[in-house]
């Protein structure tokens, strides 16, 4: 972990692909001013093809969630919550 931790020292540009992962590194090595953020792209073609998002002109409530499934996530706590709201 020290060695890891030493990596951000060499580093003059870090690029973290979430706001979870830029306070991580941000911490880690101490570097808040190197970091920057840049958002994955979602591929949501196939989403659109395959939900309708309206049905005779009437707008649908749709939930949908895009995460990996780790345990940080708590994909348990969403599908409660969706029980809940539906």
């Amino acid at each position: 972990m020290f060695l890891y931790s030493m990596c951000g020292i060499f580093a003059n540009q870090i690029a973290t692909n979430s706001s979870w992962t830029d306070a991580h590194i941000q911490k880690l090595w101490s570097s808040p001013q190197k970091t920057r953020i840049i958002y994955p792209p979602c591929d949501t073609r196939d989403i659109i093809d395959t939900i309708p998002m309206e049905n005779d002109g009437q707008r649908q409530n749709i939930m949908v969630s895009f995460a990996q499934f780790r345990p940080e996530k708590d994909h348990q706590l969403q599908l409660r919550v969706w029980a809940r709201a539906i």
